[in-house]
């Protein structure tokens, strides 16, 4: 019987099938590599893209707050000058306020038989003083002062005799708070 050597060709077959697994390890290495290359490259493609989105939105975002700082500097300049306008009004408003005062006061004192010494406005009140020939006419002046509408209350503080160049006169204190003022 012949005998056929088998064991060179079971050795040629094995060298055969560890090449075989050798170039499928060092296939599927390199087709990996190259997947984990092409998703890399995927990647850093979007994080270009972001990292440019995140440029442009904040450039955009400066441009914004210099629009907002300018704004905010444009709405004070603004809230200044209506405060400026306003204190104008009030200016304009006030400087007549004195003039119309005393020519008020005038109409109300009583003609050729008063005259007053002592005028003085504060905040809330108008204090007075002066010489009238009787009583009589210190009421009728004080009645005429509660009748203006400048005045809420008029008060007599005081009413004593007094010699003035050898006339007799009386001599009047009056305080009057202001029409539309709280004490």
């Amino acid at each position: 019987m012949i005998r056929i050597n088998l064991l060179p060709f079971r050795a040629a077959r094995k060298k055969e099938n560890i090449r075989r697994q050798v170039f499928i390890f060092v296939s599927l290495f390199v087709l990996i590599a190259l997947a984990l290359f092409y998703y890399n490259m995927i990647l850093n493609g979007k994080i270009s893209r972001l990292q440019a989105k995140v440029d442009g939105t904040r450039t955009e975002l400066n441009q914004t707050m210099k629009a907002a700082k300018e704004v905010d500097r444009i709405q004070k300049q603004i809230a200044t000058l209506e405060k400026k306008m306003e204190i104008i009004a009030q200016l304009e408003q006030n400087r007549t306020a004195p003039v119309e005062f005393v020519e008020e006061m005038s109409r109300l004192i009583v003609a050729d038989k008063m005259w007053l010494t002592l005028l003085k406005e504060e905040s809330e009140s108008v204090k007075m003083a002066g010489f009238a020939l009787d009583n009589k006419t210190v009421a009728v002046f004080m009645r005429r002062l509660e009748q203006s509408l400048l005045f809420a209350s008029v008060d007599l503080q005081k009413i004593e005799q007094d010699t003035e160049h050898g006339v007799n006169l009386k001599r009047f204190d009056i305080q009057c708070r202001k029409a539309g003022e709280k004490k």
